[in-house]
């Protein structure tokens, strides 16, 4: 009776382990999360930062800041809703797109920045395995900057950027649409 019965406390021990394990809530990780910078410096420049979080199920948390200058402050507004089944099949068929499946991670430029108009985009997206990162930094040059950042940026990377952009392209695009639903 004691062989069997070890077995069987065993098994109900490991199965309580498992079952204990179970009850710690597991955060999940977005589908993809897409933030969009341009900040414009100029005496009545707009600065905008546009963040979004989208679940599988295709909930969404949008929030963005926006601030003219010369105000101080920023204005934010949040706006939550869940995609219909065609934005979700939309968006899901750009994040499995060839192009942005192999666009390079992203390396953001050396700071400080100092031209007065800049674009930035990282999107995180939540791959079987792990998170890809991608975007772009993009820019108004500036004459009198070349030993500066972003100017003295190594060819390479604006070079990474520059396809990066091209292949984000759409998935901004459609991430504009979202923002416009509001």
């Amino acid at each position: 009776m004691t062989t069997v019965t070890i077995p069987i406390l065993a098994t109900l021990f490991s199965l309580t382990i498992i079952a204990a394990q179970d009850v710690v809530p597991v955060r999940k990780l977005p589908l993809v999360r897409i933030v969009e910078t341009s900040i414009d410096l100029h005496s009545s420049g707009i600065t905008v930062n546009s963040c979004i979080a989208i679940q599988s199920d295709g909930r969404f948390h949008l929030e963005t800041r926006l601030q003219q200058l010369p105000r101080r402050q920023a204005v934010l507004h949040i706006y939550e809703a869940t995609l219909d089944a065609f934005q979700l099949s939309r968006l899901e068929s750009m994040l499995d797109a060839q192009a942005v499946r192999e666009a390079s991670t992203y390396k953001g430029p050396k700071l400080p920045v100092v031209v007065p108009t800049i674009a930035n985009v990282r999107i995180e997206i939540a791959r079987a395995d792990r998170v890809q990162t991608v975007g772009y930094f993009a820019w108004n040059q500036q004459p009198g900057t070349d030993g500066l950042s972003p100017e003295s940026t190594p060819e390479a990377l604006k070079e990474e950027w520059s396809k990066s952009r091209l292949a984000l392209t759409p998935l901004v695009g459609w991430f504009h649409e979202v923002e416009g639903m509001r």
